[in-house]
């Protein structure tokens, strides 16, 4: 499954503001939403983000008002994640202080956070 709980085209449209309509060639773009396209949509499931299972640490950064990444999207690899075994996945909520936490605002607080659970592990530095 792609970023759920959204489907490609409504994908392309939250990116784009433009429907896949005027994007695709109609003949494709019929296909590929019916049964047609196979060996695309085969390779698109090959590069699921997260039907895996992180062997290492592994921490999701997220905000819970993300308007470019749903909340949705890192409960369901978090959860995808550990049913397939893994015991290393963490979620990292947003601390962006006063504002809310979106996509934009959660930059920095983030960057802060890689940075310090980063010098956490790092020895000899």
């Amino acid at each position: 499954m792609l970023f759920p709980p959204y489907t490609i085209p409504s994908i392309i449209v939250r990116i784009t503001s433009i429907s896949p309509g005027a994007l695709f060639n109609p003949v494709f773009l019929a296909s590929f939403l019916g049964t047609g396209e196979t060996a695309l949509k085969a390779h698109i499931a090959e590069n699921d983000i997260y039907n895996w299972a992180p062997a290492v640490p592994t921490r999701l950064f997220q905000g819970q008002n993300d308007d470019v990444v749903t909340y949705a999207n890192t409960t369901t690899a978090k959860a995808t994640m550990d049913s397939n075994g893994s015991t290393m996945v963490t979620v990292v909520n947003c601390n962006a202080g006063t504002l809310t936490t979106t996509h934009d605002n959660c930059i920095k607080p983030f960057a802060i956070d890689v940075v310090t659970y980063f010098k956490t592990l790092a020895t000899g530095i």
